[in-house]
């Protein structure tokens, strides 16, 4: 999320330290982000674990606002409390093992002070270099990397160090004692706005009582909703019932999605299940963890997420529970009602063939985008960031009597193992039967990848993948265009998957283990 943007948030660089005289850190810093400043450094070069509580409440304060947190010069401080970056001051060659403890992306700045500092510095891992304001012109001819100015600054100069290559200006010695006065000043000069921070925690009752007017909160599907210690639903003739669970930094990360998408896509993998089940959606619960960090209009965000897709599909929902927690944490439970055929995936036989009902490694190659910052591919991006669940799709297929279903949510590989597992057969992979989507191609061909490999380990497309007779594949083909086959059923012959490219089942949060 920082990296993307990161020109502003280095406009104006507080450097938040422990020098005599100053105010503390908590007040340092709360009145610099009032005043308008956009990122942070904490600095402490006599450290010791009695500071560990004031940096783990900055750290908090800070994203609760969202400003980035950068660590000066402490690989494993910065790890500790989940910093956004770090800065190499003293330690310039150790950018490698900060790289490796803290991934790859997170903020990396580095000091240098003259020329021969410059030319044996490698700067690739670098995001941005923090240098005097004498050095800013030489620097800024020799690098396309952002430049934040260091030194003496007064609001006065910050003009011309902008106008002489910089991005930003860091600002410590010229802040003293009204620190909020004198970042106001920095920041009309860079053309920067004071801040409304938020400071307080969520007030449980205030959140519910404003969660409850969104629309979707309207019991259409319920005979009493939320409100009351239970929910009490309408009669369903075949009730089906979905649960599932997101978890930040390992389904999600608030870095790469804002919080209406994390909302649309965690309601998004609740339907998804229903319309493999051939059911259609009623109800819906979400109970919360939220952490310090995370304001009331976070929540607002992601709940208008989960309104403006559950809407679509008429569902209501039904109520919840609000709770602390470390880290943001969504579970949902969902209820439907079921059609005329519930798919098992047992329910595959020899012979016939693995199809899907559309294009597939589309979120695979979305998230190492989002991940890695790449430009472009914005429709593979959406592909990761706001999936579909598939219930037209859904209806086509139940409408022609296919009893073999499953979501595609682990990949080709890891949910055709489950269907091969549960109806004892050996499921052969033909690559050669694969239709690629052109911006996968593209995506492929100017990352040198194997788009096939993308399609079999891909996961969090939600596509359907279904089992059926060629003449039936033919049916399906007319109503939905982007359906193809990836496969068939063989005897079992004690191994699940035959494939010529190996497989991995795809781990929500960027994890994957072989079959």
């Amino acid at each position: 999320m920082y990296k993307t943007n990161l020109y502003h948030y280095l406009k104006f660089y507080f450097i938040a330290g422990h020098q005599k005289n100053r105010p503390s850190i908590s007040s340092q810093v709360k009145q610099a982000v009032s005043g308008g400043a956009t990122m942070v450094l904490y600095k402490n070069k006599s450290f010791t674990p009695d500071n560990i509580n004031e940096v783990f409440q900055l750290a908090d304060f800070l994203k609760l606002n969202k400003i980035p947190l950068i660590i000066n010069d402490d690989i494993l401080l910065a790890k500790a409390v989940k910093a956004d970056g770090l800065h190499l001051e003293q330690n310039k060659n150790k950018i490698s093992s900060a790289i490796k403890v803290l991934g790859e992306d997170k903020i990396f700045g580095i000091s240098l002070s003259n020329m021969g500092e410059l030319e044996k510095t490698n700067l690739q891992n670098f995001d941005y270099i923090s240098a005097g304001i004498d050095f800013i012109k030489k620097v800024s001819k020799k690098t396309k990397i952002p430049i934040v100015a260091s030194g003496k600054i007064t609001p006065d100069l910050t003009k011309n160090i902008i106008k002489a290559g910089a991005s930003g200006i860091s600002v410590i010695s010229d802040v003293k004692k009204n620190i909020k006065e004198t970042s106001l000043l920095f920041s009309k000069a860079l053309g920067l706005n004071e801040n409304k921070i938020i400071e307080k925690p969520i007030d449980e009752f205030e959140l519910i009582d404003n969660l409850k007017k969104f629309p979707s909160f309207i019991n259409k599907n319920l005979k009493k909703g939320a409100g009351d210690d239970a929910a009490l639903l309408k009669t369903l003739k075949k009730p089906v019932i979905s649960t599932d669970t997101q978890r930040e930094d390992i389904h999600f990360k608030t870095q790469w999605m804002s919080f209406y998408q994390i909302g649309y896509k965690a309601a998004s993998i609740s339907l998804s299940d229903l319309a493999a089940s051939y059911a259609v959606p009623e109800s819906l619960f979400i109970n919360l963890g939220i952490p310090p960090y995370i304001s009331q209009k976070d929540i607002m965000d992601l709940y208008q997420g989960i309104n403006d897709n559950i809407k679509r599909f008429n569902t209501s929902i039904g109520g919840g529970n609000i709770s602390s927690a470390e880290k943001l944490s969504i579970d949902l439970f969902c209820t439907g009602e079921g059609g005329n055929i519930f798919p098992l995936k047992s329910n595959a036989k020899k012979g016939q063939l693995i199809c899907t009902t559309g294009f597939l490694g589309l979120a695979k190659a979305g998230l190492e985008i989002v991940e890695k910052q790449i430009k472009g591919f914005n429709l593979l991006k959406k592909a990761f960031t706001s999936p579909e669940p598939r219930f037209e799709q859904a209806k086509i297929l139940e409408n022609l009597q296919i009893d073999c279903v499953s979501d595609i949510s682990d990949g080709l590989y890891g949910d055709l193992t489950h269907i091969a597992k549960q109806s004892q057969l050996t499921a052969k992979i033909t690559p050669e039967t694969f239709i690629f989507h052109g911006e996968l191609e593209k995506f492929c061909l100017q990352n040198k990848k194997n788009a096939a490999e993308y399609i079999i380990s891909g996961g969090e497309d939600y596509e359907l993948l279904f089992t059926c007779s060629k003449d039936k594949f033919d049916d399906v083909r007319k109503k939905i265009k982007n359906a193809f086959i990836t496969g068939f059923f063989e005897s079992f012959s004690g191994e699940y998957i035959k494939s010529e490219i190996k497989g991995k089942s795809f781990r929500h949060g960027n994890k994957v283990q072989s079959y």
